[in-house]
């Protein structure tokens, strides 16, 4: 297929919902696109680039389908109950007693997918609120995808979509008819939905304004950078003063933006309007930031100007010495770290790496080698907090994101360990790793084509390099042994 024209394709989805495209692999795109060409109908792919790029109806919808391909819909109720603790303890007490004389609150779910997010509100406000009645209440669900949408409106789940609930809670706003739960009307009622595209649609508008809490959560991970500062900038604006908008974690680390400020807790970092705040994050200081950093890291600019003595030249070579100095005490840190990693002195890794955090909290091979440590002696919660830390700092990480996934599969989530290994791929499409352990989670769930996908992407992957590479993080095994391992599993 045409590099040139699958290119073309790409910015044309980015530009219409602003997913960064260039993280797509491009063998896995020119396939779906293939099958797109087959589904319409098409006679190939000039004539599909010529369908996607009019400004239609029916060339939108199949911008935002192919879009769709490449993200994932999976949710439940109540997801990360470390948010919902927060939400439910404490902002939206805070948020109920800031609006006891007026009586209204607006919740916008901003990537609401089939529902269980806004829902979820619904039944914790409901818990909270004992006069409801009294209270105008509105809370707005709002996805790109239209079948999900519609789907949410109907209000009926698996009871795998339930698993992170309170049997109580499941028994005092649920239904069960047959493997099917339907929710209960009065929550339903509760909820408005839908569709919306966060890039093109343009707000605040009549209806989304003044809102007091926004929650855009594992969304920012998909788009592009210029996405990310549009978005964030509206989402702002929609915000009443002192408004929160909450979102993934680690999705908007290291962003300056001056008309929120940051609130840390325990258990998310969220982000308050500041009062009467009109400031917005311009693509122009965006481009200074970035053109500063890569500055940093790229040039080093002389200290002195050229006609300076020698005796202020001296100077940096000090600095020089002391920053090598660093590096080797780092090194040699991390080399025994990995050697007592090894030996499974997970204690000792811990109590090494420490105090050298506290020096430098950002180091991400140190991060990484803590939350393993801590993962080993089955301290998640220590473990997830190192990785939203190394997270903080590279955001783009399909490394952490599937050190993400273990924990989760160790805390037996497997919903949400299917969301980290989709993460992980979304960020680098060659991880051979998130496609094998999505491969046996299929088959667990007897989703026999889709596991089959998973291991031939998997073994595709592996037969392109060279034999005795190392796959991390999988030990000693190299990609010819997993190979082997692979084909004699499909071969029993």
């Amino acid at each position: 297929m045409d590099n040139y024209k699958v290119e073309q394709i790409k910015r044309l989805v980015s530009e219409t919902t602003g997913l960064n495209t260039q993280r797509f692999d491009d063998k896995t795109f020119s396939r779906e696109i293939d099958q797109r060409v087959r589904f319409l109908n098409l006679s190939g792919i000039d004539n599909y680039r010529e369908y996607i790029n009019n400004d239609t109806l029916a060339a939108n919808k199949e911008l935002y389908t192919l879009a769709i391909l490449f993200t994932t819909e999976e949710s439940y109720f109540c997801r990360d109950k470390g948010h919902f603790a927060l939400l439910e303890m404490t902002i939206l007490p805070e948020l109920i007693k800031q609006k006891e004389k007026t009586r209204k609150l607006s919740i916008w779910s901003a990537g609401c997918s089939t529902g269980q997010e806004p829902y979820s509100i619904a039944i914790v406000l409901n818990k909270l609120i004992t006069n409801l009645e009294d209270w105008d209440i509105q809370i707005l669900g709002t996805d790109i995808n239209k079948e999900s949408i519609m789907n949410a409106k109907q209000g009926w789940y698996t009871e795998w979509s339930l698993r992170a609930m309170e049997p109580d809670i499941i028994d005092n706003y649920f239904q069960q008819h047959g493997n099917k739960w339907k929710l209960v009307e009065h929550i339903c009622k509760m909820v408005k939905f839908s569709s919306g595209n966060l890039v093109k649609d343009s707000f605040p508008n009549l209806e989304l304004h003044d809102i007091d809490l926004i929650i855009c959560r594992n969304v920012f991970i998909y788009f592009s950078a210029s996405a990310v500062i549009c978005v964030v900038n509206k989402l702002a604006e929609a915000l009443s003063d002192n408004g929160y908008l909450l979102v993934g974690h680690g999705e908007l680390s290291f962003r300056s933006i001056d008309c929120l400020k940051t609130k840390t807790y325990k258990e998310a970092t969220l982000y308050q309007r500041r009062k009467s705040s009109k400031f917005k994050i311009s693509d122009k200081s965006a481009k200074k930031n970035a053109e500063a950093a890569k500055a940093c890291q790229f040039t080093a600019t002389p200290v002195f100007e050229a006609n300076s003595h020698a005796s202020k030249v001296d100077k940096p070579e000090i600095k020089h010495k002391v920053k090598t100095d660093r590096k080797v005490k780092r090194a040699s840190l991390i080399n025994e770290a990995e050697r007592l990693f090894k030996n499974g002195s997970y204690a000792k890794v811990i109590s090494k790496l420490e105090c050298s955090l506290n020096e430098t909290p950002c180091d991400i091979e140190i991060c990484y080698i803590l939350a393993n440590s801590y993962a080993n002696l089955g301290q998640h919660d220590k473990a997830v907090k190192c990785l939203q830390t190394a997270l903080a700092k590279e955001p783009f990480s399909a490394k952490i994101y599937y050190m993400l996934s273990q924990i989760a599969r160790d805390k037996g989530d497997i919903e949400d360990e299917k969301c980290m290994l989709n993460k992980a791929l979304y960020l680098d499409p060659s991880f051979v790793p998130a496609y094998l352990e999505l491969g046996m989670i299929y088959k667990f769930e007897e989703k026999i084509s889709k596991a089959f996908k998973m291991e031939s992407v998997a073994l595709d992957l592996l037969r392109k390099l060279p034999e005795d590479s190392r796959i991390e993080p999988y030990g000693e095994l190299t990609a010819g042994e997993l190979i082997e391992n692979i084909e004699k599993k499909e071969n029993s």
